[in-house]
């Protein structure tokens, strides 16, 4: 998984799976086939997909106001623009902060696979 093969993973994964786990894995397995990379991800335009999109832009390493603007309403956009820089950094760190909890549960830096089906 990590080196981002998921179908030869969830292969793996299903071969493998024996034990108390085994319905554990075999459902990993399963989610896994259904898996698809952040970068060819196409969202429309419904709630569960802006929720998607702005996952995926917290996870970014370069978020900017200018990203933000996209998901934040309009005078969200103003108290961004007011803020400190202080709150800023503040805004861009939440991102890191959520990759680094990630990577010490041993998910990959980078965004997650994305089940769409």
């Amino acid at each position: 998984m990590n080196v981002r093969k998921y179908s030869v993973a969830a292969d793996l994964l299903q071969a493998g799976a024996a034990g108390e786990n085994a319905a554990a894995t075999i459902g990993l397995a399963s989610s896994l086939r259904k898996a698809c990379f952040h970068e060819q991800m196409q969202f429309s335009n419904t709630p569960r997909d802006s929720v998607r999109a702005f996952l995926l832009a917290t996870l970014d390493t370069n978020l900017t106001p200018e990203k933000l603007s996209a998901f934040v309403s309009r005078n969200a956009m103003n108290t961004i623009k007011t803020s400190s820089q202080k709150d800023l950094r503040t805004i861009s760190n939440a991102g890191r902060s959520l990759r680094r909890s990630l990577a010490r549960k041993g998910i990959p830096p980078q965004p997650a696979p994305t089940i769409l089906r």
